[in-house]
């Protein structure tokens, strides 16, 4: 039995993307609705209610270092960005549109120009020891 005396940590909410990521969540699965939003799409849409900005972008964060599609489109043709945008929620759009544009420099390139290289063979891996290189949650390359 627990101890009434001991409040519970509350579970935060980029903690719970990674375990259930870790455990066999679709980041880019779509909610079978009119909107068909991804999980990224509902946390740049909501990332203006978080508690602070820090806790809204370690989501985001944490769902690109799982590989969350940022161009993803809902029923409504929006994206990601475009939902933070509408909610007020401008440093998280501006986090993923910069992430975006890096992601696609990548493919042109054909190589990561981040230093923290494990951060791409770490991406799907149980051991998510750190989040920690310019691609994912850094500063961006200029």
């Amino acid at each position: 039995m627990p101890d009434a005396s001991v409040p519970a940590r509350p579970c935060a909410p980029a903690e719970a993307a990674i375990w259930l990521l870790q455990h066999g969540a679709d980041v880019n699965s779509k909610k079978e609705d009119e909107w068909q939003d991804t999980a990224l799409h509902y946390a740049a849409a909501r990332s203006h209610v978080r508690e602070s900005v820090e806790a809204a972008l370690a989501v985001l964060r944490v769902l690109t270092a799982f590989g969350a599609d940022l161009a993803a489109t809902n029923f409504h043709g929006a994206t990601p960005a475009d939902l933070a945008d509408k909610s007020g929620a401008h440093e998280a759009a501006t986090y993923l549109r910069q992430v975006l544009t890096h992601r696609q420099s990548e493919v042109v390139l054909g190589l990561c120009v981040s230093s923290c290289s494990e951060c791409h063979t770490r991406r799907r891996s149980s051991d998510m020891h750190h989040l920690c290189s310019a691609c994912c949650t850094g500063p961006l390359p200029s």
